[in-house]
């Protein structure tokens, strides 16, 4: 997949549930960065898949191969941002009620009738 692959599922997941902004170039950007390390950690995988994890230096000492730090850096990226949308199933239940309905912003105060005696 490319990253125009991944920005187009991802937008059209977000129009679906409906949290998308009525000015989509308001969150284009940070869509357009999560596709763009959703493609990378894709890719790094299926390099190690194929590579393995561990390369050896020439001294015989075994280590991690910079694709998967990578991976697991973009995996982490993936991670922390994807809840901004709430594209995993526990960050929904807190944009969405039971019903599918978006959650009402709580406001602020509400001090009742309580009144307050200034100076």
């Amino acid at each position: 997949m490319t990253v125009q692959d991944y920005f187009s599922k991802y937008k059209k997941h977000l129009s679906k549930i409906g949290k998308l902004s009525d000015d989509f170039e308001i969150d284009e950007l940070a869509l357009m960065k999560l596709s763009e390390w959703e493609k990378l950690y894709s890719d790094m995988r299926a390099k190690c898949e194929a590579d393995g994890y561990t390369q050896f230096t020439q001294s015989g000492y075994s280590q991690i191969k910079a694709e998967y730090t990578i991976m697991t850096k973009a995996q982490d990226f993936i991670l922390a941002h994807s809840q901004k949308f709430g594209l995993t199933p526990a960050d929904r239940v807190k944009i969405f009620d039971k019903k599918g309905k978006p959650k009402k912003e709580k406001g602020g105060f509400n001090l009742g009738d309580v009144k307050m005696k200034v100076g």
